[in-house]
């Protein structure tokens, strides 16, 4: 039980994962939730609008992913790779935290 506490990145970033890509296959993208709360009811069903929920979506998942990576190899070695791995994972979330700055025009 002594892995959980240093293992929660991993745990944490795998089911981020998981959702995110569920999502997508469910054909209902997380992000899609959040972005009808910033455009008029009568985009939700727009195909370009649904097809850009899908890309930020997959990119939220892209990043999770790199950041389970990097977890994994503070996890693995946090000493040598730990020191640089860790920091990484936040600068991942900044291309994802920017592509919620809005939905682009429809």
């Amino acid at each position: 039980m002594t892995w959980i506490l240093p293992g929660m990145g991993m745990l944490m970033y795998a089911a981020l994962a998981l959702v995110t890509f569920g999502s997508i296959l469910a054909k209902t993208p997380f992000t899609l939730q959040y972005a009808r709360e910033m455009v008029d009811y009568k985009l939700w069903e727009n195909p370009v609008f649904i097809r850009v929920n899908v890309l930020m979506t997959g990119v939220w998942g892209r990043i999770f992913m790199i950041n389970l990576i990097l977890s994994y190899l503070t996890f693995a070695s946090p000493q040598a790779v730990g020191g640089i791995a860790s920091p990484l994972t936040y600068f991942f979330l900044l291309p994802g935290s920017s592509s919620l700055s809005g939905t682009p025009g429809i």
